[in-house]
This record gives C-alpha cells, structure tokens and sequence, in this order.
C-alpha cells in the first residue's frame, strides 16, 4: 500500500504534454526555413489529393544515416512538378537527389515532418549530370566504353530483337517504315517488351537484354526504341548499370529513344545511335537499298561485258579459222610445187640416165649395159615411191593438227550457243525482238515472248 502510494505522488506528463512541449521547443528553435539536401527515397505522391509524402534518406557509403518524412501541399507540388520539367525534362521521382527550403514541424500523432516550401532544380541537374560524368569515367576505366561498337554487324540486318513497348508510338512508326519499304519482309522482328523510362526502366531493360542474351546467336542486332514521351524520364539511360550492360552485350545495340540534345551514356556505348526510331528504321532499310543498286550496277556491267567479249571472241575464231584455211592451202600449194619439182627432177635424171646408157651401150659398155639401166631403173622409182609417201604423211599430219584446232574452236563456239544456255534452264525474253534486261522499263500491257530450250511462251505484262 506504501508503494502504492509513493507511485501516486511521482509527477507525470501524458503523452500530448510531451508532443506539445515538443512542438513548442522545435517551433521556438526552428522557427525560420532552411535549405535542406537529401535522397527521395520513395516519393508517395497522391494524385486523388495532389498531396505529396516524400520520404526522404541521406546515405554515406550506401548505408542511411538519416530518414525523415516530407510533406509538400497540392499547390506547391504542382508548381516544384512544372519548374523541374522545364529545367531537368523529368518529374521529381525516386532515387533522386534534391535541394530543397523547408520548415520544422511536430505533430502529436504524425510526428516530426519536414514541410517543403520549394525545390531547387539546377542542383538535381547537377547531380545528374555528375552522375553521367562518373558513369563514363567507370566505362572508360574499366575499358569497356567502346566494347559494343567494336562488334561485326552484317551489312544487312535481318533478324532483330526489339525492346520496347508493343503499343507505344516508337515501335508503331517503326514497323510502318519497314512494312513501306521496298523490303518489307527483309527484317524479322522480335519484341522484348521492357518499361522505357521512369524509375523502373533500368531494371526492366536489364531483364529484356538477359532473356535476348540466352538465345542471341538468333539475332543480328538488339534495338532498343523509344518515342512519343518527349525528352522527359531520360535519365535512366545515364544510368552506369544499364550502359555495362549495353557495352558488354554480345551483339551490337542500335538506339532510337527519341533524344536530340545531349546524348544519354546508353547512347553513346552502343554500337550506333540515331535519334528517333524512325531514322533507325530507314537506316536499316536504306543498307538494302543501296546493296540492292550495287547488284543492279553488276549485273548490268557483267551483262555488257559477257557481249562484248562474245562478240570479240567470236570475231577472234573467225579470224583464225580463215588464217587456218589459208595456211593449210598455201601449205598444200607448197607441197603440190614441191611435188612437181621433185618429179621434174626425176624425169630429168631418167632421161640423162638413158641418154649416158645408150651412150654406154653404143660405145663403151654394152656388156653392163642391163645391169646398169636395172639398178637406175630401180633407185630412180623407189624416189618416186618415197616421195609421195613422205608428201602424204606430211599433208595428214597437218590436217588432224587443223581439224583438232577446229575441233576446240567448234566446242567454244557449242558453248557459247544460246541453244546450249537455254538447255541448261535459262531463257531470253524479247520485246518486239529486242531482248529484255531491265523489268522497271517494261510497262502494263506490254507483249512479252519468251524462248525455252523447247518452245516459246508468250506473255503480257500487268
């Protein structure tokens, strides 16, 4: 009972005493309004209210050291909401760093709050900016700033991974210039969907390129398209995660997020950028384009050529078949004379050779007389047995050498046959009996025959 009554006679306060007193001494302390720097960490806007409850953290060496409760009326917000779109191009949001005028204040239920009167833009756009700064500054130091834009990209395009928004009007524009295009089925398209700014796009736009990542041996390139939010929410492709992403992906990034001014740290490591996804579109289609006009150029060189040297060839055997028929006449010429010189010859000797053995058998040798007549008689026809044979064996072997020359010059000349080339599949069209290279200069209506290896087909141009 005598405790009892001891504990009765304590002096007490309740719990409103003490928040009053509390309230009072802070209002006494902190009666002006100061310019206070922290992190939002979470911004807790109201939009039924237009009240915003900024929480709001300072951190050293990422750990907290002070959480505090903000408070910012409709009003006010809506003014701080304007002056930062102008200024930064975004909206106060998480994660942001901020400088901002506040009063003190104490409620017996809420508890200590800060009351923000105002928020100074040009120190967050500092903030953003030296975080750029330090996101480059990483990349480079690590070496890997450079890294995307040093991978192959294929001449032309054709498979593609997108990360996007599937109904936003980026991707839309994008898919009308390449459905446009005089292409339309040259690129496949496949959609990553991912949130493309605010808060939540780093982490969205990382996920997207992991899932693209584990099948990217599918894809010649990854874009990443942005449009028809303006230049605000940009800040999340400043962010240093993101662009190691971009820098170390295994395939080249191309970017079209709809920026003009100052480029992003994602835009600048990825492979190329252009500003708008439509640009990135025409780009991709005007590599076709211009491929398509160089083939055109070739084939148009090689189709002239191919006459010209046809033409020439076939003049050139022309000319060699009539200095083959020449040669073997004049070599046939020379042999004839040969001939009948050889046989003049002969006939000469036979006659001085009877003259000498009539002479022998009138006055010197009648005894030998037969057996010399029978030994010149005999040595005079085995020259002339001996000399056809070698005249004749010498004309054969000239006429194969001209018949095998033939020969190759007749096989050419079957292989330049357009007979020949229509046989193994080919055809020639002809308008009016010209032949027809280009199809952009036939018009509608225009009566086409077309010859086969067998047959001809007529058709008419629509």
């Amino acid at each position: 009972m005598a405790d009892m009554n001891t504990s009765a006679v304590k002096k007490h306060y309740s719990l409103s005493e003490l928040a009053r007193s509390l309230s009072s001494q802070i209002e006494k302390t902190y009666s002006k309004s100061y310019w206070i720097t922290a992190e939002i960490s979470k911004l807790n806007y109201y939009p039924q209210s237009g009240h915003c409850y900024p929480q709001l953290v300072e951190k050293k060496s990422g750990k907290i050291v002070a959480d505090l409760k903000g408070f910012i009326l409709k009003s006010k917000y809506q003014h701080i909401r304007t002056k930062f779109l102008e200024l930064t191009g975004k909206e106060p949001g998480d994660g942001m760093q901020i400088l901002f005028l506040c009063t003190l204040g104490f409620h017996a239920v809420y508890g200590l709050s800060l009351n923000i009167l105002d928020i100074e833009p040009s120190y967050t756009l500092g903030e953003m900016a030296r975080m750029r700064t330090e996101a480059i500054k990483k990349l480079k130091a690590e070496g890997i700033f450079d890294q995307n834009k040093s991978l192959y990209l294929p001449l032309l395009v054709q498979n593609v991974a997108v990360i996007s928004v599937e109904t936003s009007k980026g991707f839309l524009d994008f898919k009308n210039v390449l459905a446009s295009s005089p292409f339309p089925n040259s690129i496949n398209l496949r959609l990553f969907p991912a949130l493309l700014q605010g808060d939540a796009a780093v982490a969205s736009i990382i996920a997207a390129l992991t899932k693209i990542r584990q099948v990217d041996i599918d894809f010649d390139a990854v874009v990443i398209i942005r449009g028809g939010g303006g230049e605000t929410g940009l800040d999340c492709y400043d962010s240093y995660n993101l662009a190691r992403n971009v820098s170390l992906f295994p395939i080249p990034i191309l970017t079209g997020i709809g920026h003009a001014t100052n480029l992003t740290v994602v835009e600048q490591v990825a492979y190329k950028n252009l500003i708008t996804p439509t640009d990135l579109a025409r780009n991709l289609v005007q590599n076709f384009i211009d491929f398509a006009t160089r083939l055109k150029n070739v084939k148009r060189s090689l189709t002239n050529f191919r006459k010209g040297w046809f033409t020439l060839t076939r003049n050139e055997l022309d000319a060699k078949a009539n200095q083959l028929e020449l040669a073997v006449s004049e070599k046939l010429a020379n042999r004839r004379n040969h001939i009948r010189r050889s046989a003049n010859r002969i006939n000469n000797g036979v006659e001085n050779a009877l003259v000498e053995a009539k002479a022998s058998i009138n006055y010197r040798m009648p005894m030998r007389l037969n057996g010399v007549v029978k030994n010149r008689f005999e040595t005079c026809n085995r020259k002339l047995n001996a000399q056809p044979a070698s005249l004749a064996h010498s004309t054969m072997s000239q006429l194969k050498e001209s018949q095998t020359n033939l020969g190759f010059i007749a096989d050419k000349l079957r292989i330049l046959d357009p007979a020949n080339t229509l046989k193994r599949g080919f055809s020639i069209t002809t308008l009016n009996g010209k032949t027809v290279n280009n199809a952009d200069e036939l018009e509608p209506g225009a009566e086409l025959e077309t010859r086969l290896w067998k047959g001809t087909v007529k058709s008419t141009v629509k």
